[in-house]
């Protein structure tokens, strides 16, 4: 749902121009450790929109 699509833009925008440059190690250990705080985030996220969306379509 929308956290997938959140994680993937995430992902894209940490890893844009000079990924492939000198210390790109220490931005991928710091992408990995971003993503690893957001993932419960968007997913949290994600099950609350779940539920708006049925509370909605009850109404």
């Amino acid at each position: 749902g929308a956290a997938g699509g959140l994680r993937g833009g995430a992902m894209a925008a940490l890893a844009g121009p000079g990924a492939g440059t000198p210390g790109s190690g220490a931005r991928d250990l710091f992408a990995e450790g971003l993503l690893e705080f957001l993932r419960p985030a968007a997913r949290q996220l994600d099950s609350r929109v779940h539920a708006v969306r049925c509370l909605m379509g009850e109404a």
